[in-house]
């Protein structure tokens, strides 16, 4: 049976420090199967992404430790039980995309900048964080 997916799609781009050059040597292990999963310095959850999109997954449960406010938002976003957030958040991002990138560049910045002085993780920062690691990247 096989749990692991060495090569998954990532929800953002890689970061520093990544965990995805190790999956393939740790793939014995996180094969035999995980109720949960417990990921610090979550980054691009490449563990989490391996195990999820597995042929078989067996993972019900992620727990994420990330410093960085806006991926706390993403992760928050995309993985709330129900699809409305994650709708919300694509919806943003269609919008945003819709109006082209001069126009919805300050917005996207301010709403980031903003975030990270109030937190608390929502769609409209999710896709905010979002598009600026894909933008900066």
């Amino acid at each position: 049976m096989k749990t692991i997916n060495t090569k998954p799609q990532p929800l953002v781009p890689r970061m520093p420090g990544s965990k995805r050059r190790h999956l393939p040597e740790w793939a014995p292990i996180l094969s035999q199967g995980f109720d949960a999963v417990v990921e610090y310095f979550g980054g691009a959850l490449w563990v989490s992404q391996a195990l999820v999109q597995a042929e078989q997954p067996t993972v019900k449960l992620i727990i994420v430790a990330e410093a960085a406010t806006d991926l706390r938002a993403i992760y928050s976003c995309w993985g709330s039980t129900g699809n409305e957030r994650k709708r919300s958040t694509e919806n943003q991002l269609r919008a945003w995309q819709e109006e082209g990138l001069e126009a919805a560049w300050p917005v996207i910045k301010s709403c980031y900048e903003a975030h990270q002085q109030n937190g608390g993780p929502s769609p409209r920062v999710a896709a905010a964080g979002l598009s600026l690691r894909l933008l900066t990247v």
